[in-house]
């Protein structure tokens, strides 16, 4: 895992907390360069992540035997893949000096969030997401929702629990928002083969009601 860290004071929406890569144990093997690109200007996030993120190995012990890595509870959460994070509500721990436990942040004043995407080998369609977490519930991007190259926004209310599924009785993000806990940018996996990756993500902006 490798990190940056969002300043409180260098935003409206007093976000603040570490920006990170991090992945399944396969895919975090992958990562050739798990690195952040932490730009001059810091009031600017700009994270890079480049690797790939492992095939969905059906055949493989975890799932043959269905003993998943926790909190995996199947074959498709036991290969995720990898993603880009930001903590919403981190403060500096007094004594390490270093990230403190992740809070909930309030974003009811916030209807989602704007970013750019930039770099050589973006995931597309189905195999990048946007998500928010608010630690009990993810809430990502449907197929129709497509992650693009240059800049994005996403609202609360395009943010679904599991997104994945063609029909669902899923929840939206907005539901959740006085709560969460991160971002995220994740490149999702596929039992066909592997996803390869190289992005940045930058100009992250809190878009207000």
């Amino acid at each position: 895992m490798a990190g940056g860290w969002v300043d409180g004071a260098s935003n409206t929406a007093k976000i603040q907390g570490a920006v990170f890569t991090y992945g399944d144990d396969v895919s975090k093997m992958g990562m050739t360069s798990p690195l952040l690109a932490m730009p001059v200007d810091p009031t600017v996030m700009n994270a890079c992540m480049a690797g790939t993120a492992a095939k969905v190995d059906t055949m493989s012990v975890p799932c043959m035997t269905k003993m998943f890595t926790a909190p995996a509870t199947d074959c498709y959460g036991q290969f995720w893949g990898a993603a880009i994070g930001l903590n919403l509500n981190q403060m500096i721990d007094a004594t390490t000096m270093m990230g403190g436990a992740p809070m909930p942040y309030d974003a009811s004043a916030l209807k989602g969030f704007a970013f750019d995407i930039s770099g050589t080998t973006v995931p597309s369609g189905a195999a990048f997401r946007f998500k928010a977490d608010d630690g009990t519930k993810e809430f990502c991007t449907q197929a129709n929702k497509k992650l693009v190259v240059g800049t994005n926004s996403v609202l609360f209310t395009e943010l679904i629990t599991e997104c994945w599924k063609p029909t669902t009785t899923s929840t939206t993000a907005d539901t959740s928002q006085s709560k969460l806990l991160k971002i995220s940018w994740q490149v999702v996996t596929n039992d066909k083969g592997t996803v390869p990756f190289d992005f940045c993500v930058s100009n992250v902006v809190a878009l207000p009601k």
